[in-house]
């Protein structure tokens, strides 16, 4: 089965995973076409979101898009989607990045790009940002990073070749599970060997970040238990 089935482009959404979602909902319902292999992108985001009640900064000239996949997959997607995305910016823009654990793409320890994994209905969407928008829409958040890509067909390249990259890694985790693919991943990220907290609700965790487990899970000091989710800041 093909990775993508139909594509659609805007100028403008609110969010592109919520675009997806409401895809996944009319399917359902039978009052739209099937919603596996859904991608959809735009040029802006008006309420484009990250991780939890964050909001994801979304002004017009970034790449965002967001793909339905009717299969449901570990935790350790995230992680698989962001080294997709660090592959392809090697190749169509290169840079070279880094993954912030569990989802965050890095360059020069500043956030390039992001994921945002859901599940919905027995599907899962990969949701992607990436600022390839100018500087003056930048401006002077000292947070973020940015690469120029003005011409929307070299966004599109970018996207193409990322969701080849996910096609072929989800490939590999299907036939070999994520153990197969964890030195690749664990070669890409960043802050190994560096004192990190982990914070998780009310469990903070400090220590040295010593990589990932089998799962993806974030490996903090010596002998604690793998944890899959959570916000990783360096200290």
């Amino acid at each position: 089965m093909p990775m993508v089935n139909i594509v659609e482009f805007y100028e403008t959404l609110d969010s592109t995973n919520q675009m997806a979602a409401d895809t996944i909902a009319c399917s359902r319902d039978n009052t739209c076409s099937d919603s596996a292999g859904y991608l959809v992108f735009c040029d802006e985001q008006t309420k484009g979101r990250g991780r939890g009640s964050n909001r994801w900064f979304s002004p017009p000239g970034g790449l965002y898009f967001s793909l339905a996949i009717a299969e449901i997959y570990p935790p350790a997607m995230s992680l698989i989607a962001a080294y997709s995305v660090v592959r392809a910016l090697e190749s169509q823009a290169g840079v070279d990045t880094l993954i912030k654990w569990p989802n965050d793409i890095l360059l020069n320890d500043r956030k390039l790009a992001g994921i945002l994994i859901q599940t919905i209905d027995g599907h899962t969407i990969i949701g992607t940002g990436i600022n390839t928008f100018s500087d003056e829409k930048k401006g002077n958040n000292p947070d973020i990073a940015n690469i120029h890509l003005p011409s929307l067909d070299r966004r599109i390249d970018l996207m193409i070749e990322t969701v080849n990259n996910l096609k072929k890694n989800i490939d590999l985790l299907k036939s070999s599970g994520f153990n197969r693919m964890k030195e690749d991943v664990s070669s890409k990220l960043a802050w190994h060997g560096e004192k990190v907290r982990l914070e998780n609700g009310n469990l903070n965790i400090e220590g040295i970040f010593n990589g990932i487990d089998d799962e993806g899970r974030v490996i903090i000091g010596e002998g604690q238990p793998g944890a899959i989710s959570g916000t990783l800041r360096r200290i």
